[in-house]
Order: structure tokens, then C-alpha cells, then sequence
């Protein structure tokens, strides 16, 4: 996944429930092609929790995966916790497949990096 250009869309698209918020992420390869990742925001309770579905253009979108995001506070430290609901093993492994824990691990390794910069700021 080295080499990804990211690009948010932010479509602001209201949707039912009307706190449900819709977004779209896509990320551009060396070779030019585009990958766009869609979701919905389910729940956001600040600033503890974000729990939203996940998709991928043409290939996960109509799978039922969630998110489920948490930040802790102790000890003057965040601790970040992620699972994810799939709808079946079989997409769980279409996931694993396509690579999508690679680029997980390197979106937590940019986060880190841009948190140690505020740190320091």
C-alpha cells in the first residue's frame, strides 16, 4: 500500500436516521488506479465512540461490516481500541485476502507518527 495518495470526499449527504452521516474515502495507486472506501456513521458519542459501516466500491458494499471505534482516557494516555462485524466468515476472509490489514497497520503507523508531531507542537 505504499505509495497511496488519500484523498476525502466529504459528501455531507443527510441520510435516515438524520444523524446518520455518510462518507467516502478513495486512495490512488502509483499505477493509477483508485480504490473508494464508503460508510455511514451509525453512532458518535464524543469522545468516547464512533461505530460506522465499511465498504469498498464494487467489491465489500453490499456486505454488512461494522466498526466500532473507542478511545479511553487513563493516566494522561488515549488508548485506541477497533473491532470489526462482518456479516460472515466469508467476508472476513475477503477482507484478509485483499491486503486490507496491511494497509490498517500502516494507517495506525501514519497516525502514531502525526500524534508524536502534536506532542511536540
Amino acid at each position: 500500500m505504499v505509495g497511496l495518495e488519500t484523498v476525502r470526499h466529504a459528501q455531507g449527504r443527510q441520510a435516515r436516521p438524520a444523524r446518520r452521516r455518510e462518507w467516502r474515502y478513495e486512495q490512488t495507486g502509483p499505477d493509477g488506479n483508485t480504490i473508494a472506501f464508503i460508510g455511514s456513521y451509525l453512532e458518535v458519542v464524543k469522545p468516547e465512540k464512533i461505530v460506522n459501516t465499511f465498504g469498498i466500491e464494487n467489491m465489500f458494499d453490499d456486505k454488512a461490516v461494522v466498526e466500532t471505534h473507542t478511545f479511553v482516557e487513563g493516566d494522561g494516555v488515549t488508548y485506541y481500541m477497533s473491532s470489526t462485524r462482518c456479516d460472515s466468515m466469508e467476508t472476513r476472509d475477503g477482507m484478509v485476502a485483499s491486503g486490507m490489514e496491511e494497509g490498517a497497520k500502516e494507517s495506525m503507523d501514519q497516525l502514531e507518527s502525526l500524534l508524536d508531531t502534536l506532542a511536540r507542537q
